[in-house]
């Protein structure tokens, strides 16, 4: 007989993604269902701006999670070709207001894409 391995989650996480869930359910009711980035209604997901891995404190905050379909969800998380995303300017104005550090992690990334400044944000 094969053993099934069986994960642990702790209380912490566990209130986490029940919070998570609500604020999901209220961004489902509050918003279009339609991705900020390029506008599709198709493959949406729910896409955490500073990634829940950096601030705990940001990973239930609506402010920071935005309908992205999953073509920009994955431009937004590698952060090749995201300055072309509908939403860039927003999302970055959005990261600089609230971490400062990531935003200028986000500038150097594309920057190394070819891309220019122009003001606060990239442009190509």
């Amino acid at each position: 007989m094969k053993k099934t391995h069986l994960s642990y989650k702790s209380d912490k996480q566990s209130l986490i993604d029940t919070e998570l869930n609500e604020v999901y359910q209220r961004i489902s009711e509050e918003r279009l269902h339609r991705c900020t980035g390029c506008g599709t209604y198709r493959q949406l997901t729910h896409s955490h701006l500073i990634p829940r891995s950096r601030s705990r404190a940001l990973i239930t905050d609506p402010n920071n999670i935005q309908y992205h379909c999953i073509s920009c969800h994955k431009k937004w998380e590698n952060g090749v070709l995201a300055h072309q995303m509908t939403d860039f300017n927003r999302n970055m104005k959005y990261i600089k207001s609230v971490d400062l550090e990531y935003f200028h992690i986000r500038e150097q990334k594309l920057d190394k894409d070819g891309a220019f400044f122009m003001g606060d944000y990239q442009v190509k």
